[in-house]
């Protein structure tokens, strides 16, 4: 589908800036191609999150939640991707303009994650006990003994001396 895009001409200062629409690359013939090939073990995986994982930390939740080995837990991500790679121009006044360079297509389709971030398989409400114990990864554990697999899990808020490979 061909899309007509419009430039605009900014002038800030001295500065002339070109800003336009963002243009949108079909990836579909590499995609097709594409394939993660997983293993046996192990059979079970969990990841936790919250709300301070961002950025490409919430693309590797977004991806992991695709395995139907991956158990996902916690709380929902900040929300940063829908917009993404900065780039800035600074001025000797010490205003900085950030303005992103590339932006998902599925906010076209109401599927953005602005203010909503990825939710978790199993949501795990924060409560006071989680600054005495580590809730999240209690849970997990759980969890995997459950399923009686091999333990291996991923904190991206807060990295526990105690989470270990089993």
């Amino acid at each position: 589908m061909k899309k007509n895009y419009q430039l605009i001409k900014l002038r800030i200062g001295s500065q002339h800036m070109t800003a336009g629409f963002f243009v949108e690359f079909n990836f579909q013939e590499l995609l097709q191609e594409t394939f993660i090939k997983g293993t046996l073990l192990p059979k079970s995986i969990v990841v936790l999150t919250d709300n301070s994982c961002g950025s490409s930390g919430e693309s590797f939740v977004e991806t992991c939640k695709k395995s139907t080995k991956v158990k996902v837990m916690g709380r929902a991500t900040m929300g940063l991707n829908d917009y993404a790679n900065l780039a800035s121009k600074s001025w000797d006044e010490g205003f900085v303009l950030m303005y992103p360079t590339s932006r998902l297509s599925r906010i076209d389709e109401n599927k953005g994650m602005t203010g909503i971030g990825v939710e978790p398989h199993e949501y795990i409400a924060w409560t006071p006990e989680h600054l005495k114990t580590d809730v999240d990864l209690n849970m997990a554990l759980s969890y995997l003994e459950k399923k009686d697999s091999i333990c291996f899990s991923l904190s991206f808020s807060v990295m526990n001396k105690n989470c270990t490979n089993r």
